[in-house]
């Protein structure tokens, strides 16, 4: 009895060492064929382009350094964010880029220490030819070069050694890959079989490798939102999980691969049962489905998890219907594997034929062990997130001053000068802004040390995702916004307005515009809370609001 428990102890842990040798295994192979390789690693990288969260952050970068470099840029913003963003996931970019990578792939694994800024030099010229064909004046207010501001704000040269060392880890992961890989399989082997009838084998060693492609694909589902959730920094996430899903896209195959290659297994000893007469095990699980069970449990379960099932199909119709169309093929492939190894052994002679009942336990039984390894991928993954993820300490700041000085409680307001923005409402980050002044609204504006806000508030109405400034004299208004905004804003907020005009889909209400509501408009109310939120959280902060109009 000690003797059997022990060795039950020793294949459980030669099948948990087997698995981890497997998924490593494949994992490093993976990456080493992805990173290590040149033309896979341009070919990702140019691919990760296309993921519109790629190209957006990557266009917030580059319109972030054409502003520091000339900061009347940010009124338009929006305009170069859009140009940038269409222009980096064009055909003809991603060339440029490409060209790029392979350079920057083939200094880094040739330990060159020089800086990888030509292709964004590339990009900026890009950038540059096509505004000129849409925007000529705009065009020739962009800086000549990005190259300064850029190696400032990446710090590249320090980052690419950094770089240098995760490429050159790839380059040796694809040496460890495959041995790990054939080291898992073998020690897989070895305890699903070993001294266990064979139909046993294989449907534990089946059960396993199912398992490890599950297990697989959580990985590559979930570790990009665990990487991505490492940066401190909020604005790349979406990025990194852009990147993560572009350079791990082609390990879906190895997925498929194991599961193929488990079902593929777990189909002979079913093929060997309905040899012998036994009922197909399928037709065997949907009667066990159908089957009422005595008690209210068996009941219970099966209610709830068709509701669960209806709410789903509801909200994501398109996302349940694709998985129930790959579980359909799974099923449909899996009973042609058994039907096929029905018929290719129905003359094969001496063969230890199990009952239908006896492959169906063990079956049941090795569902634990499968159910184990997916516990304990996502058990892994859960540490990996919880370590991985910063952790923020809060900081307390205590003091009896007045913005930040105890001197100033005693001066008056008019002897105080406030770090004050004009139009503090038109940021380039709020939504509907077509000329922003700012680059962030007033919620950072204050956290920045911002204290004094102009601000214009007008009556209006929202229509078609704009809002319809409301004028009692158009043509006096027209000449006092045209000081404001100038003749072509004017016409291009009255164009605007002449489209939307009567077709108003909400209540009258106030909002935060500058001169037409039509060229950004933020309700008045979600301003003033922004601004009631940072004082509850600093009561010795003084603020000057100036209402211009």
């Amino acid at each position: 009895m000690e003797a059997g428990k022990f060795r039950g102890w020793i294949r459980i842990l030669l099948l948990a060492l087997g698995v981890l040798l497997l998924l490593a295994g494949t994992l490093l192979a993976y990456v080493g064929a992805a990173v290590a390789d040149e033309s896979g690693f341009v070919r990702r990288v140019t691919e990760s382009l296309r993921d519109e969260r790629v190209s957006a952050y990557a266009a917030q970068e580059i319109v972030d350094a054409l502003i520091e470099e000339q900061p009347d840029l940010v009124a338009v913003r929006p305009l170069l964010a859009g140009t940038v963003q269409a222009l980096i996931s064009s055909e003809v970019a991603r060339t440029v880029i490409g060209t790029g990578a392979r350079a920057a792939h083939h200094l880094l694994f040739t330990d060159v220490g020089e800086d990888l800024l030509f292709t964004l030099e590339d990009v900026n010229v890009l950038v540059r030819s096509t505004l000129a064909q849409s925007h000529p004046a705009l065009a020739q207010r962009l800086p000549e070069s990005l190259t300064a501001r850029l190696e400032e704000e990446f710090a590249l040269r320090a980052s690419s050694e950094i770089a240098g060392h995760v490429v050159r880890a790839a380059q040796r992961s694809r040496r460890w890959g495959i041995p790990l890989l054939v080291s898992g399989a073998l020690l897989l082997g070895f305890a699903t079989s070993f001294r266990v009838p064979l139909s046993r084998g294989f449907i534990r060693l089946g059960v396993v490798l199912v398992a490890s492609g599950m297990s697989l694909d959580l990985v590559r589902r979930g570790g990009g939102a665990i990487v991505a959730s490492a940066s401190r920094d909020p604005a790349p996430r979406d990025a990194i999980m852009g990147v993560w899903d572009a350079f791990l896209l082609g390990l879906s195959g190895w997925v498929l691969a194991l599961a193929a290659l488990g079902l593929l297994l777990l189909a002979v000893p079913l093929g060997v049962a309905l040899r012998s007469g036994a009922r197909p095990v399928l037709a065997r699980a949907w009667r066990w489905l159908r089957t009422e069970r005595p008690g209210p449990g068996h009941r219970g379960a099966r209610a709830l998890g068709l509701v669960a099932l209806g709410g789903v199909l509801v909200v994501h119709p398109g996302a349940v219907l694709s998985v129930l169309a790959a579980l359909l093929g799974a099923t449909a492939g899996f009973a042609g594997l058994v039907e096929g190894f029905a018929v290719l052994l129905v003359h094969v002679r001496g063969l230890d034929v199990p009952g239908i009942d006896e492959i169906a336990g063990q079956v049941r039984a090795q569902l634990k062990v499968g159910a184990g390894i997916l516990l304990g991928t996502m058990g892994a993954l859960v540490a990996a997130a919880l370590v991985l993820v910063p952790s923020y300490e809060r900081v307390w700041l205590e003091g009896a001053g007045c913005n930040g000085a105890v001197a100033l409680c005693a001066v008056p307001l008019d002897r105080v000068v406030f770090a004050t923005t004009h139009n503090s409402m038109a940021a380039g980050d709020e939504p509907g802004w077509l000329i922003p002044n700012h680059e962030v609204g007033i919620g950072p504006q204050l956290a920045d040390g911002v204290r004094g806000l102009m601000i214009d508030v007008f009556y209006g109405a929202p229509a078609q995702g704009r809002v319809l400034t409301e004028l009692a004299d158009e043509a006096k208004s027209r000449a006092v916004y045209e000081r404001v905004v100038g003749r072509e804003g004017v016409e291009a907020a009255l164009r605007i307005r002449s489209r939307l005009l009567g077709e108003s889909t909400g209540r009258r209400a106030l909002y935060l515009c500058h001169g037409f509501c039509e060229l950004g408009a933020t309700p008045l109310d979600e301003g003033l809370r922004t601004i009631a939120r940072f004082l509850r959280g600093h009561p010795r902060e003084v603020l000057v609001i100036v209402v211009q109009d």
